[in-house]
């Protein structure tokens, strides 16, 4: 025998009262016999045993009246095995958390296992009269009712093996407040909760009285406690009450919290600066990380940075060609998922062939004589297949125009993988271009609509302004910019210098 609201049989204690109330008013009269009166004794006795019989059978009825209201209050019900089966019908709302953290290991398995153990045993509480959902807790939160289109606990319980934990983190804020508008709508007088998770703080933003009434258990709550339902009687609009099943430990968990490429100033090398994290250390011993390059090892670091803390490294990454791969690698914890972090990098070597006015590129590419970027200045007029083969890129700035055998070399360049970068100028030779460099270098993909890679160059002059020179010649100037953008951080708002830029000519695309 179970009860659905144990606190109710406090209401037991109610039985005294009749007791108690018999009890200080029992009448105790003094003897005093008179022979004349023997036969009326006689009478009087056999009348005073059938009235106390009356008053004992009476007080019984008042005691159990009392100990049966208690009783119905408490819900009894009937135990087979673990499962408690209530008589009312019920609608229960299972939130399973399958979130990030779930993939903790735990004794024999994982914390998702340990979670689908505890799902099961709730789900055996209930019978086809119930009206079951089950929503999942990550970001965001699925009804796997819905999905599975059934309701059936027994169903539910067959389909539950094809959960499993995600890579997304925790919201039981938003499972909670679907679960309570399920609650809300339904015509059953038993309405539930159970939130089953390791109730990790990131996860659980919960608003004031956003938890129905409820209670909360331990992971090691086993056999009857764990199954136990919490819900009460509630009526139309009442949202239930919640029963937390709480699976969360203070387990010591290492992270690879982030890693950044930094470019040092005046260096053909790459540093990766990779940021770890520690939570729930009660001890200063350090964990070991390593960082790979290509399979081989780039480096070995101690860190301990305590509670909480975080602490970072620097790795320089040696000179490569083309693409490399890594991986940071931690010390295996009982959440190893994020013990490691993977990382793909292309190589900073690049030979970047210069074609025009070349200086201020130039300076632009390889500020500081580093940076891994490699300059070929190129003659105009001397753009061949010879001169393209070992470049990465071609950037051509101000060039007047080009020759039928320099547009052959460009267009077989860019359809082996080159790059062209090409800089307007007042040199250049808007004609020549649309016939000839554009026509081939933007020809449309076999397959593809011609229109889709049509490019042309259009010259804009503004118009004359009674005549003069320049200054008295109407012009262009920039009407808008986005000053947050970071290119224009250095100018104050109230000396820039944009809005005094006059432009008589420009080209558009």
């Amino acid at each position: 025998m179970n009860f659905l609201n144990p606190w109710y049989l406090m209401a037991a204690l109610a039985a005294l009262v009749p007791i108690i109330i018999h009890l200080l008013h029992r009448q105790r009269a003094r003897i005093e016999v008179f022979p004349s009166l023997e036969f009326l004794r006689r009478m009087m006795r056999k009348r005073t045993r059938r009235f106390r019989i009356k008053q004992i059978l009476l007080l019984v009825v008042r005691t159990l009246l009392v100990l049966l209201v208690a009783l119905a209050l408490a819900r009894p019900s009937l135990t087979r095995g673990r499962a408690v089966k209530g008589h009312l019908p019920t609608t229960a709302v299972v939130i399973l958390d399958d979130s990030f953290s779930m993939a903790r290991r735990a004794e024999g398995g994982t914390l998702f296992d340990v979670a689908l153990d505890k799902t099961r045993e709730v789900l055996r509480c209930f019978g086809q009269a119930d009206d079951v959902h089950l929503i999942t807790a990550s970001s965001p939160g699925r009804n796997l009712s819905d999905a599975w289109a059934t309701r059936d606990p027994v169903r539910l319980l067959a389909r539950l093996g094809e959960t499993s934990p995600t890579n997304l983190a925790t919201d039981l804020r938003g499972p909670l407040e679907a679960a309570r508008g399920i609650l809300a709508e339904s015509s059953n007088p038993n309405r539930e909760i159970y939130i089953i998770s390791d109730m990790q703080k990131v996860g659980w933003e919960e608003p004031e009285g956003a938890l129905p009434e409820g209670e909360r258990v331990s992971a090691d709550t086993t056999g009857e406690n764990a199954a136990k339902p919490a819900g009460g009687p509630g009526g139309p609009g009442s949202t239930g009450r919640a029963l937390v099943i709480d699976l969360g430990e203070a387990d010591p968990n290492a992270c690879v919290a982030d890693a950044a490429l930094r470019i040092p100033s005046g260096s053909d090398d790459l540093e990766l600066e990779v940021t770890f994290e520690r939570h729930n250390w009660s001890d200063a011993q350090g964990t070991v990380a390593e960082v790979f390059l290509g399979g081989d090892l780039l480096g070995r670091s101690v860190f301990s940075p305590g509670e909480g803390g975080r602490e970072s490294e620097t790795f320089r990454l040696p000179p490569f060609k083309g693409f490399s791969w890594g991986e940071i690698v931690l010390a295996e914890d009982r959440l190893p998922v994020d013990d490691k972090r993977y990382f793909a990098i292309p190589s900073r070597q690049r030979t970047v062939g210069l074609v025009g006015e070349t200086y201020y590129v130039s300076r632009a590419l390889s500020p500081e004589g580093g940076g891994g970027v490699s300059v070929v200045e190129i003659d105009e007029g001397a753009v061949n297949r010879l001169a393209l083969a070992r470049l990465d890129l071609l950037v051509v700035s101000d060039v007047a125009r080009f020759s039928a055998l320099e547009v052959n070399a460009i267009a077989e360049y860019l359809a082996g993988g080159g790059g062209l970068l090409i800089f307007l100028g007042g040199r250049v030779d808007v004609g020549d271009y649309n016939r000839n460099l554009l026509g081939r270098v933007a020809a449309a993909p076999p397959g593809a609509a011609a229109t889709a890679a049509q490019v042309r160059i259009e010259g804009t002059s503004a118009g004359s302004a009674g005549g003069g020179d320049a200054a008295t010649r109407s012009f262009f100037s920039i009407d808008r910019f986005d000053r947050s953008h970071r290119m224009f951080a250095k100018f104050k708002p109230d000396e820039s210098p944009f809005g005094d830029a006059r432009f008589y000519t420009f080209m558009k695309l």
